[in-house]
């Protein structure tokens, strides 16, 4: 087991799309797909804090996995819950070189999905969050990988 490449995640999660989300275009294409930062969450944080409004996914913060329709390759919870980290270093995408992944603890790592936090635009199948590879962040899980047959 591993964590994915960020090309390995972004395939996963776009299960066979071109879209911006794996369930369509738009932002109503998330509705019973995604967890992300909506009406219901807005109690919780202060007023300069920005959510789709007029959007409701019925959690506040993080969902039990699953709790969402799956993509077209039969995964849940890409866009959204929590953002993933991946294996990849914060180098510019796409990478040039065959393993984009760095053992150095102080090279920043790329997190992909945005997550219950997030607007729709930061929960994008190509959308980038870039933390230190040390770092602990409250809105950010992960995903293994393995190979398949």
């Amino acid at each position: 087991l591993d964590l994915p490449t960020e090309a390995q995640w972004e395939y996963a999660c776009r299960g066979s799309t071109t879209s911006i989300f794996a369930a369509g275009a738009q932002l109503t294409s998330l509705r019973g797909f995604a967890n992300i930062a909506d009406d219901g969450s807005k109690a919780l944080y202060p007023p300069s804090w920005t959510c789709e409004t007029g959007f409701r996914d019925g959690f506040a913060i993080h969902a039990p996995v699953g709790s969402y329709r799956p993509n077209a390759l039969g995964l849940h919870d890409f866009h959204g819950n929590v953002a993933e980290w991946t294996a990849s270093a914060d180098l510019p995408y796409p990478f040039r070189s065959n393993d984009p992944r760095h053992a150095d603890t102080e090279t920043r790592k790329i997190a992909r999905g945005g997550s219950w936090y997030h607007r729709a635009d930061l929960s994008r199948s190509a959308c980038r969050l870039s933390f230190q590879s040390w770092q602990r962040v409250f809105n950010v899980g992960f995903r293994v990988a393995c190979e398949s047959e």
